[in-house]
């Protein structure tokens, strides 16, 4: 028998491959959407999700299949699908959808450490959208990340209820009117498109452990949920909302500006030159992003029914997403009030 380190037990799932002898499961206690175990057995690391619901379908799982086969092809690392012993993307219980890909070890953080972070995972965000740049899928999702004017009328249609009995019913109002006004007019549309990654925030950049000063390197990128065609521009000012702060995602942190130097000069080193609309657009891309994750975390403060939510560390769901939501709208404070640096950063890359 194997160990599980925590309830409820994922054997159904693991049943369902060809994993031989299971040592150990173990749950990891991180990310916002799915259930997520490290999974050893005689036949190597696995990572194990059981998929959000929103998630949880065959179109997604056929996009992540088709960009982590090619990126494979291109040679690099990335946590290809693990097909199920019946040849399935995904095991499949009623409601309960079970992912099963490779582990490609490593190291993961949860917030940017120094600038030289920030440049090696800039490079590695450049590879990828080099090595999908002659990818053909034609993508059959619908859940893509980063449709700002959607998540704006999503949340216009929230502050349009009865909130009065909400719990921070009026605050939520309050700020999320603010932020709706913020994002009028400064849309990241019109630019070329490409196959984005979606959700390039830091803990999704898998380092190499590194000893003493040596130079940070990585070895990939992970959660190709996401995977898409949009502007590569969504990814660069993901990127900078998560790596050019300090603390985490619920926490009020000023925009580093060292650290945003760092990640474009790291990506214009690996990745396809911009092109004039992309660099003129570059500058507003963090501040778009930080904004309409804002307006998510806002949203779900009163809808409660997305986000996960640490349970040792906030009473409810919507506590946590209030502080999320707020620690967005600080970084974009900062990052407005640092506009002029940041153009001048954008202007400097190739």
């Amino acid at each position: 028998m194997f160990t599980v380190m925590e309830s409820p037990r994922p054997d159904w799932a693991l049943h369902q491959y060809d994993l031989g002898r299971v040592e150990s499961v173990e749950h990891v206690p991180r990310g916002l959407i799915h259930r997520t175990y490290d999974v050893r057995s005689e036949r190597g690391r696995f990572i194990l999700q059981r998929l959000h619901p929103v998630l949880a379908n065959g179109e997604m799982l056929a996009d992540m299949a088709a960009v982590t086969a090619h990126l494979a092809a291109r040679g690099l690392l990335t946590p290809c699908i693990v097909r199920t012993r019946v040849g399935e993307l995904a095991a499949v219980d009623g409601a309960a959808w079970w992912r099963l890909t490779l582990h490609i070890g490593g190291e993961t953080f949860d917030e940017v450490g120094d600038s030289d972070m920030a440049y090696a995972a800039g490079r590695e965000l450049g590879r990828f959208h080099a090595a999908v740049g002659d990818l053909e899928h034609v993508f059959r999702s619908r859940h893509s990340l980063h449709q700002t004017r959607r998540v704006v009328e999503l949340l216009q249609d929230v502050l349009g209820r009865d909130l009065t009995a909400a719990p921070r019913g009026a605050e939520v109002a309050e700020r999320g009117a603010a932020v709706i006004r913020s994002l009028a007019g400064r849309y990241l549309d019109g630019l070329p498109q490409c196959v984005v990654h979606g959700d390039p925030k830091i803990s999704n950049v898998v380092f190499v452990p590194r000893s003493g000063q040596e130079a940070r390197r990585t070895l990939g990128l992970i959660d190709l949920d996401t995977v898409s065609r949009h502007t590569r521009l969504v990814d660069l000012g993901d990127a900078a909302r998560s790596w050019c702060r300090s603390g985490g995602e619920d926490e009020r942190s000023g925009f580093l500006l060292p650290h945003f130097q760092a990640l474009l000069a790291g990506y214009s080193e690996t990745a396809p030159p911009l092109a004039a609309a992309e660099r003129e657009a570059l500058a507003r891309a963090p501040a778009v992003i930080t904004l309409e994750l804002a307006a998510r975390f806002l949203r779900d403060c009163i809808e409660d029914a997305y986000f996960g939510w640490d349970a040792r560390r906030y009473a409810c769901r919507r506590d946590h997403n209030w502080a999320r939501a707020m620690g967005c709208i600080a970084l974009a404070e900062s990052i407005g009030e640092q506009s002029g640096e940041i153009a001048r950063a954008v202007a400097a890359v190739r």
